[in-house]
Parts: structure tokens; C-alpha cells; sequence
């Protein structure tokens, strides 16, 4: 993002043929200069290197959930169908 201005309302940046600020919403005049992007905002948030693994934990985990559930689901209905079934 190397041609990015600062919104005129919000101060966020953003690309600078912008005429709206994605963040705030407020119409950008053609008159703003772009501002030149800084190494800071160019560098990936996480430097180290590693993994998110929280962020990993949390879609690992919730895809677990998932799959239990449309389990449960398919055990209730066939357990439902047996039993419907079996008292007619």
C-alpha cells in the first residue's frame, strides 16, 4: 500500500483514490496528498515467526463443535425415525 492518505474524518489510512473512508464513511476531497507508507505500516503484524496457535486452538476448536453437533443431529433424527417407526 504505498499510495495511502490519511482520512480527512477518522485519521485511518487508506488507498489514496479513495473518494469514501472505508472506516468512518466520510467523502474524501481530491485535494489530500498522499501520504507515503512508513516501514512500520508495511511490516506483518507478527514478526516472530510463529504460528498463531491461540487463533489455531479457537478454528480447531470450533470446527470440532461443528462436527459434533451436525453429529448429534444425525443420531437424534435416525433415533427419531427408529422410534417413530417402531411404534406405528
Amino acid at each position: 500500500m504505498k499510495n495511502q492518505k490519511k482520512c480527512t474524518q477518522c485519521g485511518e489510512l487508506i488507498p489514496a483514490d479513495s473518494q469514501f473512508c472505508w472506516n468512518c464513511g466520510a467523502a474524501q476531497n481530491k485535494t489530500a496528498q498522499p501520504e507515503p507508507a512508513s516501514p512500520q505500516d508495511l511490516a506483518p503484524t507478527d514478526t516472530t515467526g510463529k504460528p498463531r496457535t491461540k487463533t489455531i486452538l479457537i478454528v480447531v476448536l470450533f470446527i470440532l463443535l461443528c462436527l459434533s453437533l451436525i453429529c448429534c443431529a444425525v443420531v437424534g433424527y435416525s433415533l427419531f425415525e427408529y422410534i417413530t417407526w417402531e411404534f406405528l
